[in-house]
Order: C-alpha cells, then structure tokens, then sequence
C-alpha cells in the first residue's frame, strides 16, 4: 500500500513538472547569454576615419572583424545592421546575441541621433556600457574639437593663463598655444651696398670704314664692249661669248 501510494505521488509530481514546462515554456525556463563568438560588437564614432578631417566624425564597427569591407559613414543605421549581420555570419554568435543586435538595432533607428550618444547608446543596449567611442584616440566629438580650437580672450591680461607652448612631437594636456614663429631680419641697405654698376659703353659716332672700289681693268672693259653671241648645244660656233 505504501509503495502505490509513493508510486502515485511521483507520478503526480512528473505531471505537475511537465505541465509547468507547457504552461511557461522552455525560453522562460531556459535562457542563454547573448554570446558574440569572435567579435565585440561596438561602434566607434570618431573624426578623421577613412582619410576624413579630424573633425569630420563618422561611425564605424569597432571590431576589425564586423568592420571589415565597411567604410566609416554618418548614418549610424548602416553601421547597426553591419554589425548584425556579422554576428550571424562569420562572428559565431548564437541566437541570444543575434536577437539583442536586431532588437538594439531598432531601438537606434527609432532614436534617430546621429552623434556621440548614438554610440554610447548601442554599447550599453549591447551590454558594453562606458565603451569607449574614440578608441583610436582624438576628441570624443566635434564640438570638443571646437572647444579646444577656441582663442583665448586676450583683452584682459590679468586672467590670461600663463603661456605653457605646445609641442610638435609630444602631447601636452595644459598647453596654451604654439610659439610664435621667429622674426624675419630684413637684410641693412648699409650692410649690403648695391653693386657698381657697368660702365655704359658709347657708341662710336666714327663712321664705318667703306671698302674701296677697284678699278675695272682695261681687258675687262674690252670684254664688256663685246656683243653678245650665244653658244648653241646643237651647233658649233667659234666666236660665242656666253650660254643663254
């Protein structure tokens, strides 16, 4: 009687079990940790990617591997769905990270920021929270750029910082401006008197010498006074004086 008794109760107890697993079903029972496999799935937003200005800012993957073939572009959108599709091709990630990514992807689109916080954003919904955005170093956004770019207000020299240069070749946080640039010395007039000029030759007023004119001797003025008979290439003439 007692071992029907416990035989019963098991049963009972399976049932109960199995029931529980209908009524909640196996994901509210079972739930695995989003795992991205060989990628950290992040995205940067830095100035001066792909050749731009340093102060031109773009988003990009973080990981060289959901980078990879994607150029830096403004639009953060194109850069989630990157990001998702290496997940479910060459990254491994299981199905818990492939649905994070694609539900992260849609809370983006639907914020519609396209800066600092966009980024800061996907990391924490991705679970990296505090990731940096400009992990390649440079201002975390433009218009940290354009703070540090700012002159300082010269008019009132008592609040003027002392000047600490900044330097080419290493980084200096409390820096106050660049050097200014050496004087041009302009060269004496007295330290370099102008050369001698050459003295100007004259032209000489002489007029040229004429070659003289020789005399025509008396043969060749007999010459001249012969009439002219042509010579013939058909015939002989004896007293011909010249061809045609």
């Amino acid at each position: 009687m007692f071992v029907k008794s416990t035989a019963v109760a098991l049963i009972v107890a399976v049932g109960s079990a199995s029931a529980a697993v209908m009524s909640y079903g196996k994901e509210s029972l079972i739930k695995e940790d989003p795992d991205f496999g060989l990628c950290l799935p992040t995205m940067k937003f830095e100035g001066g990617l792909g050749g731009r200005s340093s102060v031109d800012f773009t988003f990009l993957p973080t990981d060289p591997l959901c980078a990879r073939g994607q150029q830096e572009v403004s639009n953060p959108n194109i850069i989630t769905n990157r990001i998702c599709d290496q997940l479910s091709t060459v990254c491994g990630a299981n199905e818990a990270a492939k649905a994070l990514c694609r539900e992260s992807q849609a809370k983006i689109r639907a914020l519609g920021t396209r800066d600092r916080s966009t980024a800061e954003t996907w990391n924490t919904l991705m679970g990296f929270g505090g990731a940096l955005t400009n992990p390649d170093g440079g201002a975390p956004a433009p218009n940290a750029v354009k703070d540090d770019l700012k002159k300082r207000d010269t008019k009132d020299v008592e609040k003027r910082a002392p000047i600490i240069y900044c330097s080419t070749t290493e980084w200096i946080d409390d820096c106050t401006g660049w050097p200014a640039p050496e004087p041009v010395v302009k060269r004496s007039e007295a330290a370099a008197p102008a050369a001698p000029a050459a003295p100007v030759k004259k032209r000489s007023v002489e007029p040229a010498a004429q070659p003289k004119m020789e005399k025509r001797s008396e043969e060749k003025a007999k010459r001249a006074d012969i009439p002219m008979i042509y010579c013939s290439t058909t015939e002989w003439i004896d007293d011909c004086t010249g061809w045609p």
